[in-house]
C-alpha cells in the first residue's frame, strides 16, 4: 500500500530541504538563524538595489524589443525570468539565465509543479486505489530537484575555491563565512553547517521566494494598470522623493503611500494563503477540537487578513487604511497582518522580499505608465 500524497508531502524535509518544514530541533535553529541573519542583512544594502535596478532595466528593454509598446501581452514569463535573475545574483551573483538548457527545467520546480501537484494531488490521496497503478507525482519534483541541485553544488563548490573572507560577495559567500566562523570558535552550530545543509538551504530558499514574488510582481502590475489614480499618486510621491536616481533601503521611511500599496497587495492578494506546515508538539486543545501530539496543521492567512472583525472592508483594495490622518505609513498589528506567516516559522527572507518588491515597484530613470 503506497503512502498518502498528504504523507508524501510532508516527507519534503527528508528529500528535498532542512529548513522549511524540519522539525523544531538545534540543527533547523541554526540553519534558519544563519539565513535569517545573513538576509536582513543584504536586504538592506545598496547591492540588492543594484541587482534589481539592472534586472528590471533588462525585463522592460526586452518587453519593448518583442512585444512592442501599446501591445496587450501576457508578461508572467518575463516577471518569472526577473525574480529568478535577482535571486540567482543574491545567492550566487550569478543571473540564470531559463533559456540555459541545464536550466529550463528550473521553471518546473518554483511553478509549473504547483499547478501539477493541484490537478493530482486530490485524486492520489482521496481515491487510495489510483495508488496502485498511479505514478508518485512527487517523483518527477523529486528528480529534477536532484538536477538542480547539483547545479547549484557547483556553483557552491566554486565560491569555496575563490572565497575570500574580505570580499564577501552574495549570500553563498557570506553562508560559507558564517560556517568558518562556527567552527573556529568552536560553536555547536557548526556541525550541522555542512556543505550539503548550506547547498540545499539555498536551494530551498530560491525554491520558496520565486513563485510567490512573481506572483505578487504580477498583482502589483494588475492593480496599478487597474488603478490609475493609485499609479499616479505612486508616481508622484516617488518623483518626488527620490527622483531618477537609484533607490535604496532608506528610501522606504519617506515613501509612506508606497508603502502602504504594497502592504495592501500583500494583504488583499497574498501569495501565500495558506503558509507553511506546522505540527504539534503535544496534545493540543483548539477550541472544541482536540489536536493530537504530532498533527500537521496550516494556518489559514488570507482568512485572518480578511477577517471583517479586524479589518473594515477587508474585501475592498484600499491602500489608504495603512496611513494615518498625516498620511504617515502605519505598521500593522503582527497578529491581524501576516504575509509572511509568523512565529518561529515566519518566512526566513520576508524582509527580502519585501525589499525586492520595493526597489522593482520604485521606476526606472525613464519610467513608462502602466495602462
Amino acid at each position: 500500500y503506497k503512502r498518502h500524497w498528504s504523507e508524501e508531502i510532508l516527507k519534503y524535509k527528508d528529500v528535498y530541504g532542512p529548513m522549511a518544514r524540519e522539525a523544531y530541533v538545534y540543527g533547523w535553529i541554526s540553519l534558519r538563524k544563519e539565513s535569517y541573519i545573513i538576509l536582513r542583512k543584504y536586504a538592506k544594502t545598496q547591492a540588492l538595489s543594484k541587482v534589481v535596478a539592472e534586472n528590471v532595466r533588462q525585463m522592460i528593454d526586452n518587453i519593448t524589443t518583442i512585444e512592442g509598446i501599446g501591445t496587450p501581452f501576457k508578461p508572467n514569463l518575463y516577471v518569472y525570468n526577473l525574480i529568478v535573475s535577482i535571486m540567482g545574483c543574491v545567492m550566487f551573483s550569478k543571473k540564470i539565465d531559463i533559456k540555459q538548457p541545464e536550466l529550463h527545467k528550473y521553471k518546473y520546480l518554483t511553478t509549473d509543479f504547483g499547478d501539477e501537484l493541484g490537478s493530482l494531488m486530490f485524486i492520489y490521496d482521496f481515491i487510495p486505489i489510483t495508488q496502485y497503478f498511479m505514478l508518485n507525482p512527487l517523483a518527477k519534483y523529486q528528480s529534477i530537484f536532484d538536477e538542480m541541485w547539483i547545479y547549484a553544488r557547483d556553483l557552491y563548490e566554486n565560491h569555496v575555491k575563490t572565497y575570500d573572507s574580505n570580499n564577501l560577495r552574495d549570500f553563498c559567500d557570506t553562508i560559507i563565512a558564517a560556517k568558518h566562523e562556527a567552527i573556529a570558535d568552536n560553536k555547536p552550530s557548526a556541525k550541522y553547517l555542512t556543505d550539503e545543509n548550506l547547498i540545499t538551504t539555498m536551494c530551498g530558499l530560491i525554491n520558496a521566494g520565486v513563485e510567490t514574488t512573481q506572483d505578487t510582481v504580477l498583482w502589483i502590475m494588475l492593480y496599478i494598470a487597474y488603478y490609475p489614480d493609485y499609479q499616479q499618486k505612486l508616481r508622484n510621491e516617488i518623483s518626488r522623493e527620490i527622483g531618477d536616481r537609484v533607490p535604496v533601503f532608506e528610501d522606504k521611511s519617506r515613501l509612506n503611500y508606497t508603502l502602504a500599496f504594497m502592504t495592501e497587495i500583500l494583504r488583499h492578494r497574498n501569495p501565500a494563503p495558506i503558509g507553511n506546515f506546522h505540527r504539534t508538539v503535544v496534545d493540543t486543545q483548539l477550541g472544541k477540537h482536540t489536536v493530537p501530539k504530532h498533527t500537521q496543521v496550516l494556518v489559514h492567512q488570507v482568512h485572518i487578513m480578511t477577517d471583517a472583525t479586524k479589518w473594515k472592508n477587508p474585501d475592498k483594495f484600499e491602500p489608504e487604511r495603512f496611513l494615518d490622518k498625516h498620511g504617515q505609513f502605519i505598521e500593522s498589528k503582527a497578529a491581524e497582518y501576516i504575509p509572511f506567516g509568523l512565529g518561529r516559522r515566519v518566512c526566513p527572507g520576508d524582509t527580502l522580499a519585501h525589499s525586492e518588491l520595493f526597489f522593482i515597484l520604485l521606476p526606472s530613470s525613464s519610467p513608462k505608465s502602466v495602462v
